[in-house]
């Protein structure tokens, strides 16, 4: 029996104000498998069962080939679902790997950018869940998802912080404006520029003059219980950066390697929110 098997990192996205550009993968993985002999999904809760059979169909569609009829999938996800950790780019590019390699179609990275992000309608979480790293996504000037690795290999410590409530992409979407000022664009290209300079130098005092996004943060926080406040704790507490994870509702930062979440955690429990932490490394490829 033909057995196709990937392990998917998963991802944080923006960086503050590296807004649908910046993408970083984590090492939390996503383990799915496929097998040729049954039609069915197994170990999974119907609505994550309905969510990989549609990628599935919409995968072989965009690859014009026939849906099988006798494929099992197992899944199994350390991923948090909803929460700003790009479970859905995670899970796209898996079945999209297994797909052509059952099929016996050869993608190179850039394919798999530009396919599995016309599925979840932008790069920044498949783009590093791809390249590994730190990644700079972008379209070219025919409208084509692409994106570059930075060379960056040695990142400040990481954590993660989740709270007990999930926050759907699409919703986080509809409250950040189409339009900006001028001067906020202005702002927000010296912050990615700050971010980058930190990391190649590593720099990371100066990270501190990077998490005043102007383009979404603003705008999701007012659907985030106490976010302002607990971003706002991380800092105090040693930080060298904190920002919304992808479209949140989770916190991302840069730390020191002494840094305590534990206040950050109680600050968030003062607005009714219980949240789990989680240190994790830049995963690199």
């Amino acid at each position: 029996m033909d057995r196709f098997y990937e392990k998917i990192p998963c991802s944080t996205s923006n960086l503050g104000a590296g807004y649908d550009v910046f993408g970083l993968s984590l090492e939390l993985f996503l383990e799915i498998e496929a097998r040729f002999g049954q039609r069915k999904v197994t170990n999974l809760p119907i609505q994550l069962e309905n969510s990989l059979l549609n990628i599935e169909s919409k995968v072989h569609k965009i690859l014009s080939i026939k849906r099988p009829k006798n494929l099992t999938w197992t899944l199994n996800s350390n991923i948090p679902i909803g929460k700003g950790l790009g479970s859905s780019a995670s899970l796209i590019v898996g079945i999209l790997k297994i797909v052509s390699s059952a099929h016996s179609i050869r993608l190179s990275d850039q394919e798999l950018i530009s396919l599995a992000s016309s599925i979840e309608g932008h790069p920044d979480n498949v783009s590093p869940t791809i390249l590994g790293g730190l990644t700079i996504s972008f379209t070219d000037s025919d409208g084509n998802f692409k994106a570059i690795k930075t060379s960056i290999k040695e990142f400040p410590k990481s954590v993660v912080f989740v709270p007990d409530f999930s926050l759907q992409t699409r919703r986080a979407r509809q409250v950040v404006p189409s339009e900006v000022k001028l001067s906020d664009a202005v702002k927000n290209i010296s912050q990615t520029n700050i971010i980058l300079e930190s990391l190649y130098s590593k720099r990371y005092d100066i990270m501190q003059y990077a998490i005043h996004d102007k383009l979404h943060e603003n705008y999701r926080a007012n659907l985030i219980p106490g976010y302002t406040q607990v971003k706002d704790k991380i800092m105090n507490d040693g930080a060298y950066f904190a920002s919304l994870s992808g479209a949140g509702p989770s916190i991302f930062a840069f730390v020191p390697e002494d840094f305590d979440p534990e206040g950050a955690v109680y600050k968030w429990l003062e607005f009714g929110v219980r949240a789990k932490c989680y240190f994790l490394n830049v995963y690199l490829k």
